[in-house]
């Protein structure tokens, strides 16, 4: 179903270059800011498509984050 080993997503401007990270709601997302490196463990979920707001169609890499980490400010979800 097209699951990866990693995704790289280090340029937010490229649009081939995102990934969709679901979370729990006990993590604090106000802990990460724009710019910061942010490191995600858990279940690649494949290819996820859908609409953006503009109504096209879209494809992109899907994740179940089980550990976030924000290496620049040192928050984790442990």
């Amino acid at each position: 179903n097209g699951d990866v080993g990693g995704l790289n997503c280090s340029d937010p401007n490229d649009f081939g270059s995102n990934v969709q990270v679901s979370i729990d709601k006990t993590v604090d997302v106000t802990q990460i800011n724009e710019n910061d490196s942010v490191k995600v463990y858990g279940m690649g979920l494949g290819a996820i498509k859908g609409q953006n707001a503009f109504g096209g169609d879209i494809t992109t890499g899907g994740a179940l984050g089980i550990h976030i980490m924000d290496l620049t400010t040192g928050y984790s979800n442990y």
